[in-house]
């Protein structure tokens, strides 16, 4: 089996350099570009809060150059994708860390809460994370491996296989969420995750107090279910979980 990692970017070691997410095509990267579309765009978040009756902190955080636009947590995973028969490129991957990126392009200040294993993956995820400018402070190097996804396109359709829980213990299931988190995602006017993290005990209990105080102190939640069977024990614990996130959410 041929393998090629692929990045946006192209950290220490890395081959190629070509996306595999064509979607997350490059943007201007003047710091002028870059500052002014950033504060149009969250100018419109702080607007939106402020209707709904809960920006004041939201409006603080305007006018405080630290405070975030978006928080994403949840899985951080290298994908490996067929090219060929016995080819794959080992392609960076997890739905809400390419929603950072996606909103790091498009001039928003982003951070992320994930975890990554001390190996060469988690070398190439977390140095990705880094050339693509989203703040990766919060993501932890643990000793547990990389969580991989091996992806199979039949009919057109992607099927995932994972190697994390229930099948292995692997790094983005073990993560503990603290204060630090709590206060990271607090200074945000979004904080964005999705249903992976909930698959699995303890973590699926954390995320959703994280985000029921997040939205408490007026923080707007969005939620992208991101339903992958290979990860559940069943469709029952599935809808479940998924709809207690939905109505601790706005998007």
């Amino acid at each position: 089996m041929n393998v090629a990692f692929v990045s946006n970017s192209v950290p220490k070691g890395i081959i190629s350099h070509q996306s595999c997410h064509p979607g997350l095509s490059s943007y201007g990267n003047h710091p002028l570009y870059l500052f002014f579309f950033r504060k149009l765009a969250f100018l419109g978040v702080v607007v939106e809060a402020l209707k709904k009756g809960k920006g004041v902190s939201r409006l603080f955080c305007f006018v405080e150059v630290w405070c975030l636009d978006v928080v994403c947590f949840g899985e951080i995973i290298a994908d490996f994708v067929p090219v060929e028969e016995g080819v794959f490129k080992v392609c960076f991957g997890g739905a809400p860390m390419n929603t950072a990126i996606a909103c790091s392009r498009l001039g928003l200040d982003v951070a992320a809460i994930a975890a990554v294993g001390r190996d060469p993956f988690g070398e190439f995820l977390l140095e990705t994370l880094k050339a693509n400018r989203v703040n990766a402070e919060r993501v932890r190097v643990t000793g547990y491996r990389t969580t991989l996804a091996f992806v199979s396109s039949l009919k057109g359709e992607n099927t995932f296989f994972f190697y994390r829980r229930p099948w292995v213990v692997s790094a983005d299931t073990e993560i503990k969420l603290d204060e630090g988190d709590l206060a990271l995602a607090s200074s945000a006017a979004v904080f964005h995750f999705t249903g992976l993290p909930l698959s699995y005990s303890p973590l699926r209990g954390d995320a959703l107090k994280m985000a029921e105080e997040l939205r408490r102190r007026g923080v707007t939640i969005s939620f992208d279910p991101t339903y992958r069977p290979d990860s559940w024990e069943g469709e029952d614990e599935a809808r479940k979980a998924m709809l207690e996130a939905v109505s601790r959410s706005d998007v």
